[in-house]
């Protein structure tokens, strides 16, 4: 699967490193960012060459939530995968616009399967999400 430009958020850098394996296996191009003002900076400089946005929702600082609704004004157009080990019911807020989530721990088959939704149109209308597992 050719995924174009990713753009990977998360505070981790084993996890982050691990996603991006997982991602460049399968022929994206990956943007890394350590947190929300990170990735919202790089949305700024070349949020016209990333094509879809994965974010951990908890990171200090700015949150994953914060920055997908960041994201949406920006670029309403923009698809955005969460990951959490938070079940959604816990979240402290949900995001604007269509977003899909992946929880955490996740099989490399699962967030393959998020990317391919939210790359071929297959996200829930804004304010709702689509859960892959």
């Amino acid at each position: 699967m050719d995924c174009e430009t990713t753009l990977l958020v998360d505070d981790e850098d084993a996890v982050r490193g691990f996603l991006k394996r997982v991602l460049q296996a399968d022929g994206c191009h990956v943007l890394e960012a350590r947190s929300g003002l990170e990735a919202i900076q790089l949305l700024r400089e070349l949020g016209n060459e990333i094509s879809v946005i994965l974010t951990d929702i908890s990171m200090p600082g700015m949150s994953g939530i914060a920055l997908a609704n960041a994201a949406t004004e920006l670029f309403p157009a923009m698809p955005i995968i969460l990951m959490s080990a938070l079940p959604e019911e816990d979240w402290p807020e949900r995001p604007r616009g269509a977003w899909t989530f992946v929880p955490k721990p996740m099989k490399r088959e699962s967030l393959l399967k998020a990317l391919r939704s939210v790359r071929f149109g297959q996200s829930k209308a804004a304010g709702s999400s689509k859960r892959i597992a």
